[in-house]
């Protein structure tokens, strides 16, 4: 992973988009007169700002504490489950994304704890966990 650096710059600009998304639909829930380019963005608010922007970019930043290949999949199926639900693909896709992104974020968690035990670990592996049960029930 030497050039994590480079790897790391379209996850960024993901979770960038999915932060102007997730601001955009929180202005549209406060009442603001903006376009809404349909799939009921307003609606969409909480998964954009948690699981695409939050989920992308913690994610990430776990990938350089665990320093594994497969972490990559945490941040990528957070952006990926971001994009589903910023383009209005329903039918359980993006919530599918999203609970694989938070499922993996718990992997990674896990791995970081087995190695260092301290309570700012567990702390955040508990809220990966509650996360993964969130997607989980929003899927449901």
């Amino acid at each position: 992973m030497g050039n994590s650096g480079k790897t790391m710059i379209p996850f960024m600009a993901f979770a960038g988009l999915m932060l102007l998304a997730g601001l955009w639909s929180g202005l549209i829930r406060l009442g603001w007169i903006l376009p809404d380019p349909g799939a009921g963005l307003a609606d969409s608010h909480g998964a954009l700002m948690v699981g695409g922007f939050l989920g992308t970019l913690i994610g990430l930043e776990r990938v350089g504490a665990v320093r594994r290949l497969w972490a990559y999949g945490a941040p990528l199926f957070a952006a990926l489950g971001g994009l589903a639900v910023l383009g209005g693909v329903r039918a359980g896709v993006g919530e599918a994304f999203l609970l694989l992104g938070s499922l993996l974020l718990v992997a990674i968690f896990v791995a970081l704890v087995s190695r260092h035990r301290s309570a700012p670990l567990i702390t955040m592996a508990l809220g990966a966990a509650l996360w993964a049960v969130g997607n989980w029930l929003w899927l449901l």
